[in-house]
């Protein structure tokens, strides 16, 4: 598995929400072999003052 990093800015949604979007870099999409219309699952892990993204491939419905 290769490993890499990237910035990535963030971009507002639109109205009066909070949620905000980014896109998902190449690399990862090739890395992970993800396709438009499938679902990932994010987790946020602290390590100290960061946290991890751990990005998983697919929906589970008993995963929360």
């Amino acid at each position: 598995m290769t490993y890499t990093s990237n910035e990535t800015t963030i971009v507002a949604v639109g109205g009066n929400g909070r949620s905000l979007r980014i896109v998902i870099p190449l690399w990862v999409v090739q890395q992970m072999d993800l396709k438009a219309g499938e679902k990932i699952v994010w987790k946020l892990k602290p390590k100290g003052d960061e946290f991890a993204v751990i990005l998983t491939k697919g929906g589970n419905k008993n995963d929360k």
